[in-house]
């Protein structure tokens, strides 16, 4: 992921999470952003999107790596968490928020 973009995760789960609750955490050394995925149902499990905007890019730094987990629970209270994955953070030249004119 390079800051100051949109990007977004597609995520392949082998548990199919759809009526769960679901978080998806990225963390870098002490700053932290957990967002809400969308779930869609599929064959094997579910997949999992979450698009980040540029703010929330920008508050990670692009010298190493974020760590990514997707924590979730039932209605029965069940919780689940996956292993941690790691996420590349890339540097952008011209810093900030970008808007289109």
């Amino acid at each position: 992921m390079r800051r100051g973009t949109t990007p977004t995760f597609n995520i392949e789960c082998d548990v199919d999470l759809t009526g769960y609750t679901i978080f998806v955490t990225l963390e870098q050394g002490n700053k932290e952003l957990t967002l809400t995925p969308e779930c869609e149902a599929t064959e094997d499990g579910c997949v999992l999107s979450v698009t980040l905007t540029q703010e929330q890019t920008l508050v990670f730094d692009d010298r190493g790596m974020a760590s990514m987990q997707i924590r979730a629970i039932d209605q029965a209270g069940l919780a689940i968490a996956s292993n941690i994955m790691t996420v590349d953070i890339g540097k952008i030249l011209l810093d900030g928020v970008i808007e289109y004119v």
